[in-house]
């Protein structure tokens, strides 16, 4: 029920947004529900802005797997890659505007 009422404000609030914040974690991969997720933004006409957390968990030739991945899903404007336990690029994240 949780998963299907947030997926469904997620889609009444991407008509309305200024920007759009995908967030990933870099050990899951694009999962089932990010790949509908990556569906619905298609359609948006807002900046996309791929955040993958938990960079520290994989290898960095995974990462740029990953973001080739996502890339061929959907045009994202800017890709974050973080890691919040070690503080990679989260002030260049929270600086976005």
């Amino acid at each position: 029920k949780l998963g299907n009422y947030m997926m469904n404000a997620a889609t009444v609030s991407l008509k309305d947004a200024d920007v759009v914040v995908f967030l990933i974690e870099a050990s899951k991969g694009i999962t089932s529900g990010e790949r509908e997720i990556i569906e619905k933004l298609k359609t948006s006409k807002a900046p996309k802005i791929l955040v993958i957390n938990k960079i520290d968990m994989i290898k960095k030739e995974d990462l740029i797997e990953l973001i080739r991945k996502c890339g061929q899903e959907v045009t994202f404007d800017e890709v974050v890659p973080v890691s919040a336990t070690e503080g990679t690029n989260v002030k260049e994240l929270v600086s976005k505007r």
